[in-house]
């Protein structure tokens, strides 16, 4: 479903499956207080919650990964790694239930496109599935990687992008910005007007919408 855009609402906030912008808590990721809670996932593991733990089932209902993590979210989109919080910091499992990158963040997301935002320190950063920080953690707030390798970030309430070797590719200068869309296209907002730059910063539909929706689905 579109959801159309509302000034008091930031772009790169309204991306987000899992909001990142309001420091490195993970309020929006708390779990409901039923006994056993599973979450939908399109993976081989889905996560799930016990007596507040959480771990990993198969599609059978049986237990892959031991419920003892404080959080735990779905598998990146090749069912090879997963973000966990554990001893009150969050690193990344592997399928089989071994640790694969160190429980050493504040907050961890899942991977896109080879990428996972994560947070230290309340500033934002990108790392690849080895676990190198390809974007340093020096953001206020950042976005998933886009298929053009481009992620979204902010500073100083400005935004503009990163490219995955920890260069900005498009300077800060918007009031706001989305993710860039599968058509290339990234909605940004500048003096008060919305429209679409491509990847290399480009106007390519002209900022004069009092509001604008990000494309979807190309």
């Amino acid at each position: 479903m579109r959801t159309r855009m509302r000034n008091r609402m930031g772009l790169l906030a309204l991306a987000l499956s899992a909001t990142l912008l309001s420091g490195c808590g993970t309020d929006n990721l708390q779990k409901a207080d039923s006994k056993v809670e599973i979450e939908a996932a399109d993976s081989l593991l889905a996560p799930a919650c016990i007596n507040g733990k959480y771990g990993y089932i198969d599609a059978n209902g049986d237990i892959t990964i031991q419920f003892k993590y404080e959080d735990a979210q779905v598998f990146s989109e090749d069912d090879r790694l997963a973000s966990v919080k554990f001893s009150g910091k969050y690193g990344y499992l592997d399928a089989n239930g071994e640790k694969a990158i160190d429980y050493s963040y504040d907050y961890a997301g899942v991977f896109h496109h080879g990428y996972a935002v994560v947070c230290k320190d309340s500033l934002y950063g990108v790392i690849d599935t080895d676990g190198n920080e390809v974007v340093a953690c020096a953001y206020d707030t950042i976005g998933n990687v886009a298929a053009n390798g481009l992620a979204v970030f902010s500073t100083n309430d400005t935004y503009g992008y990163v490219d995955m070797k920890g260069n900005v590719a498009i300077k800060a200068v918007y009031e706001d910005a989305a993710e860039f869309t599968d058509n290339g296209l990234a909605l940004v907002k500048k003096d008060g007007k919305y429209g679409f730059i491509d990847s290399t910063g480009e106007v390519v539909i002209p900022l004069e919408y009092e509001y604008a929706e990000s494309f979807k689905n190309g």
